[in-house]
């Protein structure tokens, strides 16, 4: 994914958390700038920090979701038991979010997530 977004000119900043943990503590002072957000639901504990934690999607979801819906999210998750999960938790609190394979290649996940970012524009 870094590679690709490497290779593309966008029209957005974008940013990695390889934690959950720092994401949610970003968010408070940047979420009104956020266009789109790619979750996952296993995250690797972070090799800087071997024995943290690093949360999961789940996390992100469940912070989002009494919030007012404003910007799409893509879900790119191999666990088939918590990306379904994820998805109805965003669904159910009226946040847009697809469901992507982690499978595909990174080309269709950078598509699907300008998709969302166009559609939740118009």
């Amino acid at each position: 994914m870094r590679r690709v977004i490497a290779d593309s000119t966008l029209p957005f900043d974008v940013r990695f958390f390889d934690n959950a943990h720092e994401l949610l503590r970003w968010f408070p002072g940047n979420i009104d700038s956020v266009v789109a957000v790619s979750l996952d639901c296993d995250l690797d504990t972070t090799t800087a920090r071997d024995s943290m934690d690093a949360g999961s999607g789940d996390d992100v979801a469940n912070f989002l979701a009494p919030l007012t819906p404003h910007f799409p999210i893509v879900i790119h998750s191999s666990n088939a038991m918590r990306a379904p999960a994820m998805h109805m938790t965003l669904a159910l609190a009226g946040w847009p979010n697809l469901s992507l394979s982690p499978y595909t290649d990174a080309d269709s996940w950078l598509a699907g997530v300008l998709q969302m970012v166009a559609d939740n524009a118009a």
